[in-house]
């Protein structure tokens, strides 16, 4: 069997590159006078290449040839790309800052050079601590409700330094920043872990906290292009963590996060809601757009991979939203460590394939760097 491949309009946009799985080697070509040096990745378990590129082989053949049909139709354009990335967590920071000159070097190349790597253009940042740091802490100190004590020194000594290494190889990065918890002191639980709200009296004045970090990072050069409300807003976690129902996160844009960062000049930064699992994407946003007052701050919503797969969620939320944009925001791997497993590169390929067929403008992974035990 021969796997043909049509370019109409003979013009491929992507850089000329095609990635192709379970490659016959009989691969006929029409049309492809303006295309030269494709280059082939192939992906196997049992491929002792790797991920090293070869170059087609192009047959002229015009006959009747039993095979499948990919048609590449390059004058149809979907959903536009903003990237691909990972997270510079406190753990993350934590690795790059023990490593020498060189492996840093090449941490960076292989993440964020265009050349040499895997040319990334996004980077999540957590606003304050997260499930990977090695304990809670927050930018103020505690009933600082005039948050005169706002400080992002914490983050000093090893984040900033990850940042900007990355910043300059890249030549410029996309931002998403996403809070765990507000500080504890605000919240219903005085925890900021094991879930809790967001007490009603500080929804103001953590809407100024978000300001206070975006001013604070632009001042060291590190310019945050988007938030997300919450991060997993629906979960109540044994980590930092914040409950909100889709009316509470719908009322703090409208009232609260839209309209602040519109008076402090901030009206750029791009809104993201929900940033949970793609199971309950759905009906959470659609509560949340219905309200005209609070979709016009929002850029679109926010997506991770746990809880099954449900990628028919995001395709029927364009389908209701399309002025709306949509961006995965987490995967990690759970339960340990899984050293060289196929499995696990599988389920990368699956979700990205199947989120970017289902309009997701970018993919952002969890940890960009973590110890040999997943920690610390």
């Amino acid at each position: 069997m021969s796997l043909k491949l049509v370019i109409e309009n003979a013009w491929c946009p992507l850089h000329q590159y095609l990635a192709i799985t379970a490659l016959d080697k009989n691969l006929i070509w029409r049309k492809i006078s303006t295309i030269m040096n494709i280059q082939v990745f192939e992906t196997a378990q049992d491929n002792k290449n790797g991920l090293k590129p070869s170059f087609l082989q192009i047959t002229d053949n015009t006959g009747d040839v039993k095979s499948s049909i990919v048609h590449v139709v390059s004058s149809k354009i979907y959903q536009s790309i903003i990237g691909f990335g990972g997270a510079f967590t406190d753990s993350a920071s934590n690795i790059y800052a023990q490593l020498d000159k060189p492996r840093k070097k090449k941490v960076i190349e292989a993440y964020f050079d265009k050349e040499k790597g895997n040319a990334y253009t996004l980077g999540r940042l957590a606003i304050h601590s997260c499930d990977f740091s090695s304990g809670n802490y927050c930018y103020v100190d505690k009933n600082d409700t005039d948050l005169a004590s706002f400080s992002v020194g914490h983050d000093e000594k090893e984040i900033f330094p990850f940042i900007l290494d990355a910043q300059r190889t890249a030549g410029g990065l996309k931002y998403i920043a996403s809070p765990w918890s507000p500080p504890a002191w605000m919240k219903t639980n005085n925890n900021m872990c094991s879930g809790g709200s967001l007490k009603k009296e500080y929804y103001a004045l953590w809407a100024e906290y978000f300001i206070k970090y975006i001013e604070a990072y632009r001042k060291k050069g590190i310019s945050v292009w988007g938030v997300t409300v919450q991060n997993e807003a629906g979960a109540a976690q044994t980590w930092e963590s914040c409950v909100y129902t889709a009316e509470d996160e719908r009322d703090f844009v409208k009232k609260y996060l839209g309209p602040t960062l519109d008076k402090a000049g901030l009206g750029d930064i791009n809104i993201i809601v929900h940033d949970h699992n793609r199971d309950n994407v759905l009906n959470r946003c659609r509560i949340i757009y219905d309200d005209p007052e609070a979709a016009k701050y929002i850029w679109g919503a926010g997506v991770h991979w746990y809880e099954g797969d449900n990628f028919q969620n995001l395709n029927a939320l364009n389908e209701l939203y399309p002025e709306k944009s949509l961006l995965f925001t987490e995967g990690c791997q759970e339960n340990g460590t899984h050293h060289n497993s196929w499995a696990l590169g599988e389920r990368y390929g699956k979700s990205i394939i199947n989120d970017m067929n289902n309009w997701i403008r970018g993919w952002i992974d969890w940890n960009l760097l973590l110890d040999i035990s997943g920690g610390p």
